[in-house]
């Protein structure tokens, strides 16, 4: 395993761990590291793809694609469907959710340009609203002031690894019978109350592109559901609307959506380590944030009930002057950072050229878009890199 049984007290100054990569750790810390976890699960992952070239399955649903899905009914408490991405797994979800054209879809503005992107796929109108100031997800009382009789969904994205505010928003769709897909590709393992997320909307849908807190070499996703009794139509979707079994009879339009058996295999073994992965991303989080108090930064928070897992560890800087000088420098020694997302999704060309969308009043998400800035956050970072990072920003506000 990466970190010792308790992975907040497992030494972490000296090297022991024994698969970081210290042309890295000291002349830089990049923003990403999952080539470190991979390093450190080469050998299986090679043990892995052995078994999957001597098994002669290598698409479809075969065992390890299988075991995926019942580990994750074992682990969350939800039936899920593996798919090939999380942009596909919102797509589906969507024409699962019977969706049709000119049909209005509620969206956070502040997002990864998929979730908006799924909508416009099936013929949607993807309506963007603004965000809660301090989680960042979308703002229930943004979603109520843009229903109208063509809101037939809320795409409620649980950003940064916080869940959004699911009671609201399912007391919402309840009273205007709204279908709530949830976008869970950044919080794998976050819960809301004790619920996991992808487990109270109509739908879930998650990605495993490997920068996420886990994920495969290369694309894969999720779709969870609540009713199982969707299950046979979203495996028809996912594979260009066949039965499972009769591989040239297409009873419904579909997509090629499925996930491979090695991208399966690879992901079960990740998810095994997935909560003492998501510990070490909070332990780092508590040592930023005990580290960055007084500064003027608005740290992440974590609203009651909910669990964060922090995919990102993303501050709000009080300009964006101070945001520039703050990348500038961490930049300057050494500390990549990245600002995720550094534009509103209806600001984005591809929609002010045209592409079908309505925008709801964005008051908070255009007062903080420019001022947000990620710091790096995954779990094979050292107390070496900790400290250098720390020491990088209170450098920049005790000059």
């Amino acid at each position: 395993m990466i970190f010792s049984k308790n992975p907040i007290q497992s030494d972490l100054v000296g090297n022991k761990r024994g698969f970081i990569d210290t042309r890295f750790g000291r002349a830089k810390i990049p923003f990403e590291g999952y080539s470190l976890r991979f390093e450190f699960l080469k050998n299986q992952i090679l043990e892995l793809f052995d078994e999957v070239i001597l098994s002669g399955k290598y698409t479809g649903r075969g065992n390890r694609v299988i075991a995926l899905e019942k580990s994750i009914k074992d682990l969350w408490g939800t039936t899920g469907i593996a798919t090939s991405s999380g942009t596909i797994s919102l797509q589906i979800a969507l024409m699962c959710a019977g969706i049709n054209p000119g049909d209005e879809v509620i969206v956070p503005s502040l997002t990864f340009i998929s979730t908006a992107y799924a909508v416009n796929a099936v013929g949607g109108i993807p309506v963007f609203v603004d965000i809660d100031p301090k989680t960042l997800t979308i703002n229930p009382d943004a979603v109520l002031d843009s229903i109208t009789r063509k809101t037939v969904a809320i795409i409620p994205v649980h950003m940064y690894g916080q869940m959004a505010d699911m009671d609201r928003l399912m007391d919402i769709a309840k009273k205007y019978n709204l279908k709530i897909i949830e976008d869970c590709a950044q919080a794998h393992g976050a819960t809301y109350h004790g619920n996991y997320a992808g487990s109270m909307g109509d739908f879930g849908c998650f990605s495993f592109y490997n920068g996420k807190n886990i994920g495969g070499l290369e694309d894969g996703g999720m779709i969870t559901m609540q009713d199982a009794k969707n299950v046979s139509q979203v495996l028809r979707l996912c594979d260009l609307g066949r039965i499972p079994g009769n591989r040239y009879n297409h009873e419904v339009f579909g997509l090629r959506g499925r996930m491979g058996e090695f991208t399966a295999a690879l992901i079960n073994l990740e998810l095994k380590f997935l909560e003492e992965w998501n510990q070490r991303r909070n332990y780092i989080a508590n040592y930023y944030n005990a580290h960055f108090d007084g500064l003027p930064l608005q740290i992440p928070f974590v609203a009651p009930g909910r669990t964060h897992v922090y995919y990102l560890y993303t501050v709000i800087t009080d300009s964006v002057q101070t945001r520039q000088k703050l990348e500038y420098h961490l930049n300057s020694v050494g500390i990549e950072t990245m600002r995720i997302y550094p534009k509103l999704i209806p600001d984005q060309p591809v929609y002010q050229n045209g592409l079908p969308h309505r925008v709801g009043r964005l008051t908070i998400a255009k007062q903080i878009v420019e001022k947000l800035l990620s710091l790096p956050v995954y779990p094979e970072l050292e107390m070496t890199d900790l400290n250098r990072i720390v020491k990088a920003v209170q450098q920049v506000f005790c000059q």
